[in-house]
C-alpha cells in the first residue's frame, strides 16, 4: 500500500511536465498564426494606384495641358503628358497672327525680325511606380514618375502696316529633348468612387515647376 502510494507521488512531477509541454507549443503556434494573419490582412490593405486622368500646367511656360495615368495591379504604370500655351505668351494678338490676312487683308510687310514666344509645347511619356503602399487608414498611394518627351519653342515674324500694327505671324520651330520627372498623390482611393489627386513635377528643358489636380477612374 505504501509503495503504491509512493508511486503516484513520483509520477505527478511528470504528468505535470507533460501537460505544460502541449500549452506552450499551442501559445507559439498562435502567434505565429496571428503574425500570418496580420501580414496577410495588411496586404489585403494596401492599396494601389488607380487610372487617372487630369489637368497639369506650367504657369509660366505652358499652362494649359492634360495628363493620362495607366496602372497595374503591381503598382507599376505609365503615362502620357501633353501640354501648350496655345500662342498665349507669344508677341501680338492672339486672335491676329495669321500670315495671309496680315500681308492680304491689312496690308503688312514683313520686317524680318525673328521674336521668339514666350511659352512653348511640351509632350512626355514615360513610366510609373508606386513608392508608398498606403494602408486603408489612409488610401494616398504615392507615385513616382519620369519619363522623356519632346518639346517646340516656336518663333514669330513681326509685320508693320501704316496705320495698325505691328502684327506677328508664326514663322518656325525649334525642337528639344525633355527630361520629366516628379510625384504624384491620390488620395482616398476607392473602387467605388472617383476621388482627387495631386502632382508635383518638373522639366529639365524649361523653366518652372508643373502642378496638377485630377481625377480617379475606378
Amino acid at each position: 500500500m505504501i509503495a503504491r502510494y509512493t508511486l503516484l507521488i513520483l509520477l505527478i512531477p511528470f504528468a505535470s511536465v507533460s501537460q505544460d509541454i502541449p500549452l506552450k507549443e499551442t501559445k507559439v503556434t498562435t502567434e505565429r498564426m496571428e503574425k500570418k494573419d496580420r501580414r496577410k490582412k495588411n496586404k489585403l490593405l494596401s492599396v494601389n494606384p488607380q487610372d487617372q486622368i487630369g489637368y497639369i500646367m506650367n504657369p509660366i511656360s505652358c499652362p494649359f495641358g492634360i495628363n493620362y495615368f495607366k496602372f497595374f495591379n503591381n503598382g507599376i504604370g505609365s503615362y502620357i503628358d501633353i501640354r501648350s500655351d496655345l500662342n498665349v505668351f507669344a508677341p501680338g494678338e492672339w486672335g491676329l497672327r495669321d500670315e495671309s490676312w496680315i500681308t492680304g487683308t491689312m496690308g503688312g510687310s514683313p520686317t524680318g525680325i525673328i521674336e521668339r514666344g514666350g511659352g512653348c509645347d511640351i509632350f512626355n511619356i514615360g513610366f510609373a511606380l508606386q513608392i508608398f503602399k498606403s494602408k486603408s487608414d489612409f488610401n494616398a498611394p504615392l507615385v513616382l514618375y519620369c519619363g522623356y518627351g519632346l518639346g517646340v519653342l516656336k518663333y514669330f515674324e513681326k509685320y508693320t502696316e501704316q496705320y495698325t500694327g505691328p502684327y506677328y505671324a508664326r514663322n518656325s520651330s525649334e525642337f528639344f529633348g525633355n527630361l520629366n520627372i516628379g510625384v504624384l498623390r491620390q488620395s482616398n482611393v476607392s473602387e467605388e468612387f472617383s476621388s482627387v489627386s495631386f502632382l508635383l513635377g518638373y522639366d529639365s528643358a524649361i523653366s518652372g515647376i508643373n502642378l496638377g489636380v485630377g481625377v480617379t477612374i475606378p
